[in-house]
């Protein structure tokens, strides 16, 4: 079917028109009651009434007194509700923009809804080793370094990345005061994770979260650069390119950058000092010797998070949760530490802005320095001319006295030394 723009923005509108799009299919006009108009309405408006009925249920929930970080629980149940339906609705968009019918079940498909999250493993023949990594990888930041170092090994990312929205979501309820709420969260996960190192230990079996849905901290990384780039070519380029090639691309570009950032880095010798030392904050001070390694763009990864270390410490106190979210780079860190080209996202973007920064200040220093020794140097070279004048114009007068010779009178003087 040949594509039909018009017919493809009467669709992605249908979606932002709540209700509206009802009158899409009885327009006499050809690119509105489009069959392929006529799909995404249908498709809008059955996302649409679900949006408006969970608003309404909401609306007189019973939640209302359980209060979780500032806010009640029915308040945070209507904000997910919220932005579940409005990502059903920019699936749908995108999909009209490709030029692609859809229903709302495989909206609702692609959205997880009827996604199996517990992945079951039995009769495994797993090696101590494996065991080891695997049992360790649920304990909060000592699992960051073990998957780290382990990536390879199979489930551990799916532990790992568990353990990691489960300590999150444990440091932010403290940060709120919610200490309790966070203690039981904490207890949960640590039953859960002492049950499944049983399981593992005497079984061969063990049930895991399959977290596939979510992407990782690195992907997540990527995600949000693309979503800006996506951004841009939807409203400023004519060519159309898609978010999923968007994103393999940006993913390709930053691996590429970092197998090229690992080649040169090899070039240069080896710091006397294990590596995984430049991520512990103020220990790391000792990178500043050894910049010119190998190891300099952990130097730099790890100088960064001290630096954020110290304004949590200057504007929080050193009592702070927040030390302990950062943390989580950290031992991030330190399970990275043999890649050498490793651009920890966000933390490396933070070093690149301070040092651009940072350097655009020096540059504007050294035009300041130039130009005032310029203009020193022009006055300087000003003053040279009118003495040398003023000196001329003395030795210049008439044998008889004080007064300057006539116009007439006055003579090249080509021989100095006979004028003297």
């Amino acid at each position: 079917m040949e594509t039909n723009k018009k017919a493809i923005w009467n669709a992605i509108s249908a979606y932002f028109m709540f209700f509206i799009c009802l009158s899409f299919l009885w327009s006499k006009n050809s690119n509105i009651n489009h069959p392929f108009v006529r799909n995404h309405v249908k498709t809008a408006i059955v996302i649409q009434s679900l949006l408006m009925l969970s608003l309404i249920i909401m609306w007189f929930g019973i939640w209302w007194s359980i209060i979780l970080v500032w806010y009640s629980l029915n308040t945070i149940i209507t904000i997910l509700l919220c932005l579940f339906f409005f990502w059903c609705l920019w699936y749908g968009a995108y999909k009209a923009h490709l030029w692609e019918s859809v229903t709302s079940r495989e909206i609702f498909k692609t959205s997880g809804m009827k996604r199996n999250f517990l992945s079951e493993t039995k009769n495994a023949e797993y090696s101590e080793e494996t065991k080891s990594n695997l049992i360790f990888g649920h304990v909060p930041f000592i699992g960051y370094i073990v998957y780290g170092r382990n990536r390879e090994v199979e489930k551990l990312e799916d532990i790992t990345f568990f353990n990691l929205l489960i300590t999150i979501f444990a440091v932010i309820l403290s940060i709120f005061w919610y200490l309790s709420l966070a203690s039981i969260l904490m207890l949960a996960y640590i039953v859960w994770s002492v049950y499944q190192s049983i399981r593992l230990v005497t079984q061969n079996e063990m049930t895991t979260l399959d977290l596939s849905v979510l992407p990782s901290p690195e992907r997540k990384y990527i995600i949000q650069k693309s979503m800006f780039m996506y951004v841009y070519n939807m409203l400023f380029q004519k060519t159309f390119v898609s978010l999923s090639h968007i994103i393999d691309t940006k993913y390709a570009q930053y691996k590429e950058k970092e197998l090229q950032e690992t080649q040169r880095l090899l070039l240069l010798k080896e710091s006397t000092v294990p590596s995984f030392l430049f991520y512990i904050p103020f220990i790391n001070i000792i990178g500043l010797w050894f910049f010119a390694s190998r190891e300099q763009v952990h130097i730099k990864n790890g100088l960064t998070l001290t630096f954020i270390f110290v304004l949590i410490i200057l504007f929080f106190w050193v009592n702070s949760y927040l030390l302990v979210l950062l943390a989580i780079p950290v031992f991030y860190g330190i399970g990275y530490h043999t890649r050498l080209g490793y651009h920890m996202p966000y933390i490396y973007d933070i070093h690149n802005f301070f040092t651009g920064f940072f350097s655009w200040i020096a540059r504007i220093f050294r035009r300041t320095k130039k130009l005032q020794q310029t203009v020193k140097s022009e006055k300087i070279t000003i003053t040279k001319n009118e003495t040398i004048t003023d000196t001329i114009w003395t030795e210049i007068r008439s044998p008889q006295g004080d007064t300057p010779l006539k116009n007439e009178e006055l003579v090249i003087i080509e021989d100095v030394d006979s004028f003297k």
